[in-house]
């Protein structure tokens, strides 16, 4: 009796070994979940119309998740970058419910969360990391916080054709090249009735961006502007900064800025029905600009600040969003696999046709795009290898700074500070 009793616990005991190893089985193959957030950036325009399972980014995740034996990624849209970053913030702080993934801005935004994300150097792929361009937008003291994504923007002038020759103008031929020949243009349109340029202030204020920054960036440098996010020098000593601001204030002094700037939201309208002859843009919004005005449509580069400015050629944009991998994240791998597929050249080149971005990747040419026939893209993709971010990418970050920027931008613009009182707010506000 106590034999078979002894046999019995032995057969029991394997039983719940042999059980308990077929749980740790399962458990190894269970599905890891990789939860991703994105804003709007990674949306485009049209798309935001559509339904959710319509969006490209959506039928990107899905098609990986169906190749996937053993990873879910899961995709979360925020309508707010601000409530995405704030409930980033407080989910890191509470200790749970944190994204694996998040497209952020990249620049100084993404030095300011870099706590929150992990340094990709060891996980990145050296084929990967010699494909794509811009790393220097997310890389501090060596360390890779993320992979750039979205496509090059690049800031320009679209102007109505039919308006710049009736005053006389030549842009495809003979396109002012620098401030001194682009001021004497907007005084020839001007001189004609005709309102040189459309602006508004609104989002982020992007007649601000591509002038001022652009001259400032040609006049100070990029390791001058830096110095500001360092707190190494103030605003009030930068002569770049202050001939930038004074610039685009004499511009609406003579009168070369639609007089509504600081109230206008139709500035695309402006240009296509000839109520102005420029609108400063950027690439992503070149297909609605396409769509308004088919032919009348021309596209040019942002004058130099001068002959012998620094950089000449530069153009602002760069690429400022990226997907950051979280350091809280138990799946880091799978993360990297995630996302060197989706930004890999077969989609980046539908994503780029969607997003109308330029090309991060090197391997991705303009007729890859069936972009090599159209004279905007051919205009624009050489600025590619010559672009610089914009200096709140640089050292705005979010906070005070980046409030006072936007804030008085407009004011500063429309006469109602002076330059060097603007920057004293900004010094003030940097302190």
């Amino acid at each position: 009796m106590k034999k078979i009793i002894a046999m019995l616990l032995v057969l029991v005991i394997a039983i719940s070994m042999f059980s308990g190893c077929a749980n740790k089985n399962n458990n190894d193959n269970e599905l890891k979940t990789v939860n991703l957030w994105s804003g709007y950036c990674m949306i485009a325009e049209d798309e935001l119309e559509m339904e959710k399972p319509e969006w490209i980014l959506t039928k990107l995740v899905d098609k990986y998740n169906e190749m996937q034996d053993d990873i879910r990624v899961e995709f979360s849209y925020f309508d707010d970058d601000d409530v995405m970053l704030q409930t980033l913030k407080a989910s890191v702080a509470e200790g749970k419910d944190i994204p694996d993934i998040v497209v952020v801005q990249s620049g100084v935004y993404l030095e300011d969360l870099k706590d929150i994300f992990t340094p990709i150097n060891s996980y990145l792929s050296e084929d990967y990391k010699n494909s794509t361009r811009y790393w220097e937008t997310t890389t501090f003291s060596d360390e890779i916080y993320g992979y750039p994504t979205t496509g090059a923007n690049v800031t320009y002038f679209a102007y109505n054709k039919a308006l710049i020759n009736q005053a006389g103008l030549d842009f495809e031929n003979n396109p002012p090249t620098t401030v001194e020949e682009f001021l004497s243009a907007c005084e020839t349109i001007k001189a004609e009735g005709i309102v040189p340029i459309t602006a508004g202030d609104y989002e982020c204020n992007d007649f601000f961006s591509t002038l001022v920054s652009k001259w400032w960036v040609q006049d100070t440098g990029i390791d001058g502007i830096k110095q500001h996010g360092a707190n190494k020098t103030s605003f009030s000593s930068d002569q770049g900064f202050i001939n930038a601001c004074s610039i685009v204030q004499d511009m609406w002094n003579a009168g070369y800025i639609i007089n509504d700037y600081v109230t206008n939201e139709d500035t695309i309208s402006d240009l296509a029905d000839g109520k102005a002859a420029m609108y400063n843009s950027f690439v992503f919004e070149l297909g609605l600009l396409e769509d308004a005005m088919g032919e009348n449509l021309g596209i040019l580069l942002v004058p130099d600040l001068s002959a012998s400015c620094i950089n000449p050629g530069l153009s602002l944009g760069s690429c400022n969003q990226c997907m950051s991998i979280t350091r809280s994240s138990s799946y880091k791998e799978e993360c990297v696999r995630f996302i060197e597929w989706l930004l890999n050249r077969e989609n980046s080149i539908e994503l780029y046709k969607k997003y109308k971005g330029l090309p991060i990747r090197k391997d991705i040419s303009l007729k890859d795009l069936g972009w090599d026939e159209n004279e905007h893209y051919a205009k624009l993709y050489p600025c590619v290898e010559n672009i610089a971010t914009y200096p709140e990418y640089m050292v705005m970050g979010i906070g005070d700074l980046a409030d006072t920027y936007y804030t008085y931008g407009p004011q500063l613009i429309t006469g109602e500070i002076s330059p060097s009182r603007y920057a004293e707010l900004l010094d003030q506000a940097n302190q």
